[in-house]
């Protein structure tokens, strides 16, 4: 059986003007290799585990693969069946992807990811996909291979039957949708690794300005409940690889591919402190010279995790503070204290380790001395790596339902995913409108370039090989932005 695993395109995606907020940091001039699409190589690997190693997977975002250049690749693998994955921001790049194989092929569309577990009746009310997968989908995916594969010696009926009993599948059944609830995996220990062999591209890309690293994702599921973070209900169910499993499963990564260097995609990578400590220990005593980055949250950090971290090789922290203004971050439910925020980057710089701070702007409560706060929070730290970006209500999320329900928006995610067309995301600070917040990013993002002494020894720590020319355009774009010139981003 031939199966198709696509990985739609995020950059494609966003040309057709779906405005997801992010700073050009991080989204500009490729500065970093895309993120490995976790989801389709869990399950890659779950099926050639499973002796269906007949599998492609084409990763639509590594390569920026137009739809028809996507849809082109796929005929011509001539697929049995194809799975999908989808964010809320590739959605309708999916669902157009979606309808050009339909027409090209035979073979079942069976489309997961996030988006779908957000919105699962009204993706599946498109005729293009076949089965929808909500939660986790490596042994949903499975289930549904092997009951198509054995679909010569069962008739029409028994298929059905057999599919009906599978959880975590949302389908057609006549004129009704049939939503089946998703099974949680308990024992993420019990997965194989993915399947990186099928996606080197992704880390492997030499068009790309940073060195080769290999994504990891340590755990599932976050404990927080941030407003503005978009959760799944079953999502706060925190799974955790043993420091056992993600040790070896670096091991194998240097010496199947030789690169020694890892992004952690955790949410928060020290959220069990004497799980980092462990695998810190693990790390140190291997003998490779590994070096590696993670995400964390301030006030889960401290002086003896900073030693052991620097000690194991992490070079680059990225910590979530999103605001300088104590009344927002209390009112998005972030549960930080500003000023031991400040002491957490005094350890971090005590220890030698380098660290990125992520902000936002544009909260509904976003006052003129809030943004003053942020601001003048990235003065006193001195900081010379940050991102702001610019707040979206993403669905899911308690700040999108808390707008819903007082009727300042309209549920414009689900008209987008009904409608199959790129929407314009409302403005929902009433102090400031798009264009305001985009002068104000550039403003702050601006802030490093004006401190020469800073700039030029940021420039000696971090050199490589295109990282002059990348910030020559980023400086560009954000004086252009700050001038008016370039336009907003959403339709």
């Amino acid at each position: 059986m031939k199966i198709l695993l696509i990985n739609p395109s995020i950059s494609k995606s966003n040309k057709n003007g779906l405005d997801d907020g992010l700073s050009p940091v991080f989204t500009d001039f490729q500065l970093r290799p895309y993120c490995l699409p976790f989801g389709i190589m869990y399950i890659a690997a779950v099926l050639i585990e499973n002796n269906f190693s007949d599998l492609m997977v084409l990763d639509a975002n590594a390569e920026s693969l137009s739809l028809s250049e996507a849809a082109a690749r796929a005929e011509s693998f001539r697929p049995d069946i194809i799975g999908i994955t989808c964010m809320t921001f590739t959605y309708v790049y999916t669902l157009k992807l979606a309808e050009l194989l339909k027409a090209k092929t035979m073979a079942p569309i069976v489309v997961g990811g996030p988006h779908v577990s957000l919105y699962p009746r009204e993706v599946i009310s498109h005729e293009c996909f076949d089965l929808g997968v909500i939660g986790e989908g490596e042994y949903v995916f499975l289930r549904v291979v092997e009951i198509l594969n054995n679909k010569k010696t069962l008739s029409a009926d028994a298929v059905k039957q057999e599919l009906e009993t599978v959880q975590g599948l949302v389908y057609r059944c006549g004129e009704e949708l049939i939503k089946k609830s998703p099974e949680v995996l308990d024992d993420i220990d019990a997965l194989p690794f993915p399947e990186r062999a099928r996606a080197e591209k992704n880390f492997n890309n030499p068009d790309k300005i940073c060195d080769p690293h290999i994504d990891i994702l340590s755990m599932r599921g976050c404990v927080y409940n941030c407003i503005f973070c978009s959760h799944t209900r079953w999502y706060n169910r925190v799974r955790r690889h043993s420091p056992g499993y993600v040790f070896k499963e670096m091991i194998h990564c240097i010496e199947r591919y030789g690169i020694r260097k890892f992004n952690f995609y955790d949410d928060v990578f020290t959220v069990e402190k004497e799980r980092t400590l462990e695998l810190c220990r693990l790390i140190s005593g291997c003998g490779y010279n590994i070096s590696f980055s993670i995400m964390t949250r301030p006030d889960l950090f401290d002086d003896e995790l900073a030693r052991s971290l620097k000690q194991a090789g992490c070079c680059s922290i990225n910590f979530g503070v999103e605001t300088g203004d104590q009344d927002i971050l209390d009112g998005i439910r972030k549960g930080l204290d500003i000023e031991k925020v400040k002491e957490k980057f005094i350890i971090c710089r005590n220890n030698g380790i380098n660290f990125t701070v992520n902000f936002m702007i544009g909260f509904p409560e976003e006052t003129p001395e809030s943004i003053e706060s942020t601001r003048r929070l990235i003065k006193d730290l001195n900081l010379d790596s940050y991102k702001v970006n610019i707040l979206i209500p993403y669905p899911g999320s308690l700040l999108y339902r808390k707008l819903l329900k007082e009727q300042k928006i309209d549920d414009f995610w689900k008209e987008m995913t009904l409608k199959g067309e790129t929407p314009r995301v409302p403005d929902i600070c009433s102090r400031f409108s798009r264009a305001d917040l985009e002068k104000i990013r550039s403003r702050i993002e601006l802030i490093p370039y004006l401190r020469l002494k800073t700039y030029l020894l940021n420039c000696r720590k971090i050199f490589i090989p295109g990282f002059i020319r990348y910030h020559i355009k980023l400086f560009s774009k954000l004086i252009l932005k700050y001038a008016g010139i370039l336009p907003d981003n959403r339709n």
